[in-house]
């Protein structure tokens, strides 16, 4: 004999044991449907830090990739200097070249004139 049949006799026992399992099943089901919520709410959880993760990964890319780049401007920069300057020395040359080309076509001219009149 279980302990119910026992009690049989006693309703108030019989509805509480009834009462008592009914909400023990309310509490299983709420219980495994908090675990169903928590189970969700965790794996979005997890791909909002695998996003915030790579939204990261490309900060860091895209600030390699800007320091990267400011190092080219300044050498870029440096370069154009050297450049700016080896342009005036030779500007500077060919001006130089240019007088003296110039004096010696002069004396050139003078030269053949002399040789036309000696002819």
């Amino acid at each position: 004999m279980s302990f119910l049949e026992r009690f049989k006799d006693n309703k108030e026992i019989a509805e509480e044991n009834s009462r008592i399992r009914r909400g023990k099943k309310a509490v299983e089901r709420e219980l495994l449907e908090t675990e169903e919520k928590l189970e969700e709410i965790t794996d979005k959880y997890i791909l909002l830090l695998e996003e915030k993760g790579e939204g990261f990964n490309q900060y860091i890319h895209y600030h390699d990739l800007c320091v990267e780049l400011n190092d080219t401007v300044k050498k870029n920069k440096k370069e154009m200097a050297d450049l700016k300057n080896e342009i005036k020395q030779l500007t500077s040359i060919i001006s130089e070249k240019d007088e003296i080309i110039t004096k010696i076509e002069k004396e050139n001219k003078k030269l053949n004139k002399k040789i036309n009149k000696i002819e």
